[in-house]
C-alpha cells in the first residue's frame, strides 16, 4: 500500500515539497498530514476524501455534490 504523501505526488495533487513542509508542520502540531496540507491551502477535503477512499479501497456515497459520510457499498 502507498502511503498517502506518495499517492498526492503521484497524482499531481500537491508537490513533494508540500509534504515535506507538512512534515515539518507535523512535528510541531498534533495534526494528520490531510488535516495540515488543507490548512496550508494546498489541498481540499474532497480531494483528500478521495485519496484517502482510493487507499482503503472503501467506497464512498455523495448526496447533492456533498460528501455525506463513509459507507460500504454491497
Amino acid at each position: 500500500m502507498l502511503l498517502l504523501g506518495e499517492i498526492l505526488v503521484r497524482k499531481g495533487f500537491v508537490r513533494e515539497e508540500h509534504i515535506w513542509e507538512a512534515f515539518d508542520k507535523q512535528e510541531t502540531c498534533c495534526k494528520k498530514l490531510g488535516e495540515i496540507l488543507i490548512g496550508m491551502g494546498h489541498l481540499d477535503a474532497k480531494t483528500l476524501t478521495q485519496v484517502l477512499n482510493e487507499q482503503a479501497a472503501v467506497p464512498l456515497t455523495y448526496k447533492k455534490g456533498q460528501l455525506r459520510d463513509w459507507m460500504y457499498m454491497p
